[in-house]
């Protein structure tokens, strides 16, 4: 027997939610931080190696009608007998700024900035772990197009 599609009705927090979402506008994307280190000798001696990336993101500077948000991205590549001591480590703190309408709920600023905040931070983080990467004279490390949490 085939299955009957369930229709999907938004409660008032989901549509509140896509309405604070179509308001997200991005306005500024800034590099505040970043640190990276390379063991030149242990990268080439390394046979196979192991890349982990991590990364969050926490709202700042909430107001009315606007906010920041921090995305700390941190990425270490090393061998699998020793993930403990990477070849090659890579931080960067991005800073963005975003526009909304009012009234701002800090609720789905949160909520924004622990999971949709990813689709625009990482095309850049991205780029900047392929540039850095490759300013260190090894093969440009490239991280997934994509990533889950």
């Amino acid at each position: 027997m085939p299955r009957r599609k369930q229709k999907h009705t938004l409660t008032t927090a989901d549509a509140e939610y896509t309405r604070f979402l179509k308001s997200v506008e991005p306005i500024t994307i800034s590099l505040i931080e970043s640190r990276f280190r390379i063991d030149r000798d242990q990268y080439f001696k390394v046979g196979p190696k192991n890349l982990s990336v991590g990364w969050h993101c926490v709202p700042s500077n909430v107001h009315d009608d606007c906010f920041d948000a921090n995305a700390m991205l941190i990425v270490k590549l090393g061998s699998s007998a020793r993930p403990s001591k990477p070849v090659v480590e890579i931080n960067a703190n991005f800073e963005m700024h975003f526009h909304v309408d009012k009234p701002l709920n800090r609720a789905f600023v949160d909520r924004f900035a622990d999971s949709e905040v990813r689709i625009v931070m990482w095309p850049y983080f991205r780029e900047y772990v392929s540039n850095v990467s490759g300013r260190m004279h090894i093969p440009p490390l490239l991280l997934p197009f994509a990533t889950r949490g």
